[in-house]
């Protein structure tokens, strides 16, 4: 079994199914402990396991442990959530009634944690103990005697952490208020809308089982009603990734070093650990948590700037086959996309990009509206063309770079995760190591594929790099009936209103058509060189001063308040634009009635890293040697990720790159050179 394991008690409804969707989601295998398995919020399958469990009964929970230990071999957390509750002051109850409440609350709880102790030291595993905050005081008389049974297991969870102490196993108490679920609407007399939801706990939950063995937490408070869920814990309101477990102890030395956890970080790493080499990759949030998950999810080489063809069809070729090796869960799928040209003007680029791409052996198509409603039944208007790509398609962003880490940690690559790096310490060879907030790795060579955080750790080695961000906003929607999901075939882009079909069922909605940009410092200093493009962009471009602007106007002066800051915000999870969002729809509404009023059940936002060209630096640095540089994909990075990944470790290891990278160098933007605008759709 290679993906993680988790057993969860009580986990038919409430705080314990939220917590067994969410761990599902996130691709770990589940051993689900419930009264009656017929009552499982999940099906079972080949990663679910259902099994009766009964708090009073002793024989079921060994049971429980044995069946787990049979089907997947190990065990990697242990949820302990069963629990019931009283009303009674300490004056009311009954001697019964508190043997009962202890042991479904406190005994139980205990005799699992000892139960599966054996196989948590394997991995080290962790402890997570649903509590309440009755445990960390009384709030009532008629809380008392539960309160005391939660203030036991809240100790038991601290005696469980000091056991641990030396094996890694970790143990922390999750202590809410009142929670949305039927046993907190009855204690709380309300019909819970103004409480903590069961899937915010879930996600503080799958938190906490997802952090390193160097992180022992021993608890968490979470007030309703309060910022603590959203703010605090909450870090990620995006996508969820998958998840992914990381290696043990940070290595002293590696060959190559790689900063960046997303889909560029990951692939390199893969092509590295397949080659042999021993590659460390750092990320300073969790694999996937920015852009890389929260992109369209498109995989094209339709429209592209002429320059990224031959490394878009590279990429295209890597695709193929990480989806023969890995499998489904990647989400790979040769749909076809369309842009559908909404003026003349814009079909006679379409036209003249179909010519330039077949001298790069690649055949799009120009439609016409009869062959674009065949592939688009429920589009409204008639009488357009679309420049059109049959051999490109889409992926999962949550699944796709985490499911590429997971490979590399099979090839032999060490993954850190929650482990910043700080600064690229170089010698006069050139690079000489690399400083994290978890110690020093020696190294000889580093690339680094950080995304929007690329420039300002450049920058500490006196290399600049002109790249910006924009934020990009996207929604998705609840699964599409049948004919709902017949309305178009393949990612749509109908400017104002671009489409994915997701493999859950629903569709993923965004726009090409506005952007969001904070001026930071960088904005003024790399001003001229990002003119051309600002231009073009103009009509839908807002600019705006915010907390970014203070932040990185820090930067330029002092490296701490950087490092500050790359360990503060292990997850920039910007505010999406809802305005746009609202347009989206709108506009959706209009091109395609029959999806009027889809009901969405997500939006979020993520920061693109720009360059003033619009397409990537992927590059050696000859004043540093051993640097290299993978970032600025300019929001085709998730397309064209599995194709850089492969050059990036060819120019890593002294390769010759599989593709001509020439107009990829960073010195393209030295001084006095002239940046180099495409525009075909």
């Amino acid at each position: 079994m290679n993906r993680p394991v988790v057993m969860i008690s009580g986990a038919s409804r409430g705080i314990g199914a939220a917590i067994a969707a969410e761990m599902h989601s996130a691709g770990w295998a589940l051993s689900l402990g419930l009264r009656d398995p017929a009552n499982s919020p999940l099906p079972a399958s080949d990663i679910v396991l259902t099994c009766r469990f009964d708090a009073t009964d002793t024989d079921s929970e060994s049971a429980w442990i044995a069946a787990t230990q049979a089907r997947f071999g190990r065990l990697d957390g242990l949820v302990l959530n069963a629990g019931i509750h009283s009303a009674h002051s300490v004056l009311e109850a009954s001697e019964a009634e508190f043997d009962q409440l202890f042991d479904v609350n406190v005994k139980s709880p205990m005799r699992l944690s000892q139960l599966a102790w054996p196989l948590l030291e394997q991995g080290p595993g962790r402890i997570v103990t649903i509590a309440s905050l009755s445990g960390k005081r009384v709030k009532s008389p008629g809380s008392g005697l539960y309160a005391m049974s939660k203030f036991a297991l809240v100790g038991l969870t601290h005696a469980l952490r000091q056991a641990g102490k030396d094996s890694g196993v970790r143990a922390t108490a999750i202590c809410p208020s009142f929670v949305a679920t039927d046993m907190g609407r009855a204690a709380s007399g309300s019909d819970g809308s103004d409480k903590t939801r069961p899937e915010d706990i879930a996600r503080i939950t799958r938190t906490v089982l997802e952090l390193p063995a160097s992180a022992s937490v021993a608890e968490i408070p979470v007030h309703w009603g309060s910022r603590i869920v959203s703010d605090m814990t909450l870090p990620n309101r995006g996508p969820a990734p998958l998840s992914v477990v990381s290696s043990g102890d940070l290595p002293a030395t590696a060959d190559i070093v790689v900063i960046g956890g997303g889909i560029i970080g990951a692939a390199t790493a893969l092509e590295l650990a397949r080659a042999g080499h021993a590659t460390c990759l750092l990320e300073k949030g969790i694999i996937a948590g920015e852009q890389s998950s929260r992109n369209w999810g498109w995989v094209r080489q339709a429209g592209r700037d002429l320059r990224e063809l031959p490394l878009s069809s590279l990429a295209r070729r890597r695709w193929q086959t990480l989806s023969d090796r890995i499998g489904p869960d990647l989400g790979y799928v040769e749909c076809g996309i369309a842009y559908v040209a909404r003026s003349p003007e814009q079909a006679a680029r379409h036209q003249a990009w179909v010519t330039e791409a077949a001298g790069h052996g690649i055949a799009a198509e120009i439609l016409g509206p009869e062959r674009l409603t065949a592939i688009a039944p429920g589009l409204a208007r008639t009488g357009l063309s679309a420049l059109y790509l049959p051999g490109d398609g889409r992926a999962e962003p949550q699944n796709a770079a985490p499911l590429l880490a997971r490979e590399a940690i099979r090839e032999g690559a060490s993954i850190h995760q929650h482990c910043a790096a700080l600064e690229i310490e170089t010698d006069r060879a050139g690079i000489s190591g690399m400083r994290t907030e978890r110690g020093r790795i020696a190294t000889r060579c580093v690339i680094v594929a950080g995304g929007i955080w690329s420039a300002p750790l450049l920058r500490r080695l006196g290399v600049d790099l002109p790249q910006l961000k924009v934020l990009s906003s996207a929604c998705r929607t609840a699964p599409l009936t049948k004919a709902q999901g017949a309305a178009f075939t393949p990612c749509l882009s109908l400017g104002g209103v671009a489409l994915r079909h997701r493999a859950d069922g629903g569709v993923t909605m965004a726009s090409s058509a506005t952007a969001v940009a904070e001026l930071v410092p960088d904005s003024f200093r790399h001003m001229r060189a990002f003119l051309p493009g600002l231009r073009s962009m103009l009509p839908g471009l807002k600019l705006r001063l915010g907390t970014a602007t203070l932040r990185e106007a820090g930067w330029l002066f002092s490296g701490v308040a950087l490092e500050r800051s790359l360990t503060r915000h292990r997850i920039m999870d910007p505010t999406p634009d809802r305005l746009a969002l609202r347009q989206v729809r709108r506009r959706l509404a209009e091109s395609f009635p029959a999806l009027a009023g889809l009901e969405e059940v997500q939006d979020w936002g993520g920061l693109i890293d720009v360059t003033p060209d619009v397409i990537p630096v992927i590059s050696t640095v000859e004043p540093v040697p051993g640097l290299v540089i993978g970032t600025g994909f300019s929001g085709h990075g998730f397309g064209i990720g599995p194709g850089a990944g492969r050059v990036l470790a060819e120019l890593a290891t002294d390769q010759r790159p599989s593709v001509d990278l020439q107009d990829f160098r960073l010195d393209r933007f030295g001084k006095g050179r002239r940046v180099q605008m495409q525009s075909w759709l």
